[in-house]
């Protein structure tokens, strides 16, 4: 997390913890890759390992839970959300519950991606018609 300080000090002149939207993700080595919402203002890109992965928010000086993971991802666990999409609250009391939802939530975006490629391929063979 040092690493991502001196480097936050130094691109944008002022202290990382004075930056309410700003989350690291320390998942990665900060010196290869840099992986934050500094530049885009949006919580960085869940991975595979999204439920054990480690978010990082400065200004509150805490770890992304669970429950905001799977608010991130839609999931209804704020009564504002429950309401707008007008089903019932997905309770996260058990933190390991919450990190099999995002994990599976992952794997199944994956599977969903990968079959609308294969139906973007498939097509019906004509009635009639000798088209191999």
């Amino acid at each position: 997390m040092h690493t991502l300080h001196l480097q936050y000090r130094e691109r944008f002149q002022k202290e990382p913890r004075s930056d309410p939207d700003l989350v690291y993700f320390l998942g990665d080595n900060p010196d290869y890759t840099v992986n934050w919402s500094a530049v885009s203002r949006k919580i960085p890109t869940f991975r595979r390992n999204a439920a054990s992965g480690k978010f990082w928010f400065p200004s509150a000086a805490r770890w992304m839970t669970c429950a905001e993971k799977l608010d991130a991802l839609s999931f209804p666990v704020r009564q504002e959300v429950a309401d707008a999409l007008g089903v019932p609250v997905l309770g996260t009391r058990d933190p390991k519950r919450a990190a099999q939802l995002i994990g599976n939530c992952m794997a199944l975006q994956c599977a969903a991606l990968v079959q609308l490629v294969a139906l973007s391929c498939f097509s019906m063979k004509p009635v009639g018609t000798d088209i191999p």
